[in-house]
């Protein structure tokens, strides 16, 4: 299930059917809201990573209708963040996270179990 998620994760950003989740601005909405739980998991956890990417979501497209003189305000934007956020935290959270000492360090490993 996990090697799923993850391949649908990828495989969808190169999607190009004509869509208004496919477009190279959102597929680039998408990579970020990918990137901002990664990024989020890792100096967290997956849970704080996906509220930090739709307070990020939300925010930046509230800033872009808050200035409409240069930016467009879309909720297609917000909605493409989320869901690349959403498939990143579901692939994290189906993923054991264990605990392990390297020379009396601790050291987060994440366990690949397949089942």
């Amino acid at each position: 299930m996990k090697k799923f998620l993850l391949i649908c994760a990828l495989f969808s950003t190169f999607c190009h059917a004509e869509s208004p989740y496919t477009q190279p601005d959102k597929i680039s909405h998408y990579a970020g809201g990918a990137t901002t739980v990664a990024v989020g998991s890792i100096f967290f956890n997956p849970e704080v990573g996906l509220a930090l990417n739709t307070v990020l979501a939300l925010g930046k497209e509230y800033y872009d209708y808050k200035h409409p003189c240069c930016h467009n305000a879309e909720r297609a934007d917000a909605g493409a963040t989320i869901l690349g956020g959403l498939l990143v935290y579901a692939a994290l959270k189906t993923e054991k996270l264990r605990l392990t000492y390297f020379n009396e360090t601790p050291v987060l490993n994440y366990a690949w179990s397949m089942k």
